[in-house]
């Protein structure tokens, strides 16, 4: 029998202060569906409150190429393909947490004979999902703070909390502002709690579940890695 509504709240801010509790339950048996609901609200409302910088960019940009009359008149064109934009935020994130939930079932059944059901790694992965969505509304917080005036390029919306502020140039240094900016204290939270949540479901030992999500975080960087070489390499072609 599922936990009454509010019941299923404490469970899910609890992965922020006391997640074992959280993953004990969650290894017992709870619905879903109320983290998923919330999780695709907030990411919904994420890309909203982040759209206006986005669109002030892209219109700052255009300006200094066909001025501003016309930019603004060629960004509202695309006004519907926007909206779809917005509506599909949540997939890439729920992309993501399948594939992590996945590999984290495949590292699983390399250190053990028997293996949970798939929806345990999903559903502990989704609960762990949160802590990046915390990430993302306070860098909106940071970005509110500095006010959308002082938006001139895609650069100016990333809130540098990891080691990428050791990089005097992030665009200069495209992989090793990749690397670096995934080693940062909401990372290092998020792995920390994961590996809880699957040493706990899946009564492995901790530092074979550390392995484990260690590995789909190395994952994770080089996939990361990739796409900025691939896009760099691109621009670099299109701009000769």
């Amino acid at each position: 029998m599922n936990p009454p509504f509010h019941r299923q709240i404490a469970l899910l801010t609890g992965i922020f202060y006391r997640p074992a509790a959280t993953f004990h339950h969650l290894k017992v048996g709870s619905s879903l569906v109320i983290p998923v609901i919330i999780l695709i609200l907030l990411t919904l409302l994420s890309g909203e409150l982040i759209s206006p910088y986005k669109k002030h960019i892209i219109v700052t940009s255009l300006t200094e190429q066909m001025g501003e009359t016309r930019a603004r008149e060629t960004v509202s064109q695309f006004g519907a393909l926007s909206f779809i934009l917005k509506l599909l935020a949540p997939v890439p994130t729920f992309v993501r947490v399948a594939v992590i939930a996945c590999l984290m079932l495949i590292g699983d059944m390399a250190f053990r004979k028997t293996r949970l059901h798939y929806t345990m790694y999903f559903s502990a992965t989704v609960y762990v999902e949160f802590i990046l969505v915390l990430k993302d509304y306070i860098k909106l917080f940071f970005l509110y703070c500095k006010g959308i005036e002082n938006m001139h390029t895609f650069w100016d919306l990333h809130l540098p909390i990891g080691l990428e502020l050791l990089l005097p140039n992030w665009p200069e240094h495209i992989v090793l502002f990749t690397i670096a900016s995934n080693v940062n204290i909401f990372v290092i939270w998020y792995v920390t709690v994961l590996t809880e949540g699957l040493a706990t479901i899946s009564t492995l030992r901790r530092w074979k579940a550390f392995v484990i999500v260690s590995g789909i975080w190395l994952l994770g960087i080089g996939f990361q890695v990739m796409i900025s070489i691939i896009s760099t390499e691109f621009m670099k072609m299109s701009g000769r």
